[in-house]
């Protein structure tokens, strides 16, 4: 199975899930995650960036849109499909949110967590005991929810003076 192969799976994970499986059983410490499904609820509307995110003529305004823009395009392709087409959806944002400003995390889950290294169909894939079934200390952090308004207002910081 190569990087490739699998929907919904971090990909990380997928190139070598022997690794993931033993940093999530060895780290002494307890990881925090952030789950794509949650990034997408924080999915921001596409007019905040057409009308304003992008129109900034600041130094960090222009970056801000040149490193922006192929995402921002990539999302906004599925027009057409209400299912796909709900907004701009940055991954890496959501992550680099939480470790900017703490206090936007509202709601985190401590569960016990492992990655199935060498499964036919499942190789990579990080299994979450939501319910405790395995009674194991939990030794990841999933956040669950954060505030969409600080989080949006930390992309209108990025092209602000």
């Amino acid at each position: 199975m190569s990087c490739f192969d699998s929907v919904g799976i971090e990909f990380n994970f997928a190139c070598d899930p022997l690794a993931a499986s033993r940093v999530l059983e060895e780290f002494q410490t307890v990881i925090r995650i952030v789950t794509f499904e949650m990034t997408c609820m924080c999915t921001l509307p596409f007019e905040l960036f057409e009308n304003e995110l992008f129109k900034s003529t600041t130094v960090q305004g222009r970056f801000f849109t040149e490193v922006s823009r192929f995402l921002f395009d990539f999302c906004k392709q599925h027009e057409n499909n209400p299912e796909l087409y709900v907004g701009f959806n940055s991954c890496d944002a959501v992550c680099m949110a939480c470790i900017l400003d703490e206090s936007i995390i509202e709601e985190t889950k401590r569960v016990y967590a492992c990655v199935e290294p060498f499964g036919q169909l499942a190789s990579g894939h990080m299994i979450s005991d939501w319910y405790d079934h395995f009674k194991r200390q939990p030794n990841v952090e999933i956040i669950v929810n954060i505030n969409k308004d600080k989080f949006e207002q930390l992309f209108r910081l990025c092209v602000k003076e």
